[in-house]
């Protein structure tokens, strides 16, 4: 089976803590590790590590060269991945002595996906038995302090599944969000839907 999947990429900064810190702390670090991440990237690696031949569209920064290695060493095609200018998407997470975490996420280069690579997604796509894609909110867009009067999927998005479900392919949408969208066509477009919300929520 051939999957097409577009979805995001994040390096994952883990720093263990005491405690959280808080307004006007400043903190050290009892442990610090980098780990590839992000729902898309886990996807792919999960659906390639099953048998099935996977190409990723999506983008990383000039320091993503290890999220592109793990995606390879796994068997995934990333001839779709574009290396830009500029910092990859990443995470910063505090994990405290508990194990409770909370977390920050910069969209770095997915926030820079185009339109000409969403053409060449759609074009994919069309070669594609499955295609899936990560959709949803940016992490800033959520949350008490971002709250929005229209919650459905920004335009570019809806565009985007509109497309690809053109292609007569089978859909799947992961969506990432921090809070319940209102989905005006795409529950009836995707054929397949998973709510993820946001990681530590």
């Amino acid at each position: 089976m051939k999957v097409l999947n577009i979805g995001s990429l994040n390096i994952d900064r883990v720093y263990g803590v005491d405690h959280f810190v808080k307004p006007g702390e400043t903190i050290k670090t009892r442990t610090y590790a980098e780990a590839c991440g992000g729902k898309g990237l886990n996807q792919s690696i999960a659906l390639a590590r099953s048998g099935a031949e996977v190409h990723h569209v999506g983008a990383v920064g000039a320091d993503g060269g290890m999220l592109l290695d793990v995606l390879k060493a796994s068997g995934v095609h990333t001839e779709g991945t574009k290396s830009l200018s500029g910092a990859s998407g990443h995470a910063v997470i505090q994990v405290d002595q508990n194990g409770q975490n909370n977390i920050i996420i910069c969209g770095g280069a997915n926030d820079s996906v185009s339109k000409e690579m969403i053409d060449e997604a759609v074009a994919a796509a069309k070669q594609s038995d499955v295609v899936v894609a990560v959709v949803g909110e940016a992490q800033g867009m959520a949350h008490e302090a971002s709250s929005r009067t229209d919650i459905t999927l920004p335009q570019s998005q809806r565009n985007l599944i509109a497309a690809l479900k053109a292609t007569g392919k089978p859909l799947v949408l992961v969506l990432m969000n921090g809070r319940p969208l209102a989905l005006v066509k795409e529950d009836q477009q995707a054929d397949a839907l998973l709510e993820t919300w946001f990681a530590g929520t």
